[in-house]
């Protein structure tokens, strides 16, 4: 959501595979949707891209007969086959008004071009890639702590790392 206009942008890329990260990016898109519907009963139909039919993904991506607003979650898209990278990347080119398209993908994968595709297309990209760097696992923690409007040093950031470890859902959870 751009601070300056309030509109949701239809198309939304959740990159990376750090599993809180990509949880916390899909709810803040839905939180946003239904905020911008005015209504928390907007349709979220969550979807394995690498399973879903191509006939089901067409369906799903395809204009409301009652201009309902709706989302579309598709999880795992870096697993789709040939065929639902199509639909998708056709769907995403052109989305029926009221219909916002969430595509989680790791980056990798066997359909890696997609994320690259998605991107030209002008999708709101959320970064979700793994922290694996001591350096990002402080500026997590900082910033958990920062959500919580409590000022730490970094001395607290480096004990809390040192007692909890690299797992940034327990990192979480401790801060």
């Amino acid at each position: 959501m751009s601070p300056a206009t309030d509109t949701v942008t239809g198309l939304h890329l959740i990159l990376g595979d750090e599993e809180l990260l990509v949880e916390r990016a899909v709810g803040t898109v839905l939180r946003q949707a239904r905020a911008a519907a005015g209504t928390a009963d907007v349709p979220v139909d969550r979807l394995r891209a690498g399973e879903v039919s191509v006939s089901e993904l067409a369906e799903l991506l395809s204009p409301s007969l009652f201009a309902d607003e709706r989302v579309v979650v598709l999880e795992s898209a870096a697993e789709a086959g040939k065929e639902a990278v199509g639909v998708i990347e056709s769907a995403a080119a052109d989305l029926p008004p009221g219909t916002l398209l969430v595509v989680v993908h790791s980056g990798g994968g066997r359909a890696k071009a997609l994320a690259d595709k998605l991107t030209k297309l002008g999708a709101e990209v959320h970064p979700c890639a793994r922290l694996t760097k001591a350096t990002e696992r402080a500026d997590f923690v900082r910033n958990e702590f920062r959500a919580l409007r409590v000022k730490v040093g970094d001395d607290t950031v480096a004990a809390v790392i040192e007692a909890i470890g690299s797992d940034i859902r327990e990192l979480a959870s401790a801060c």
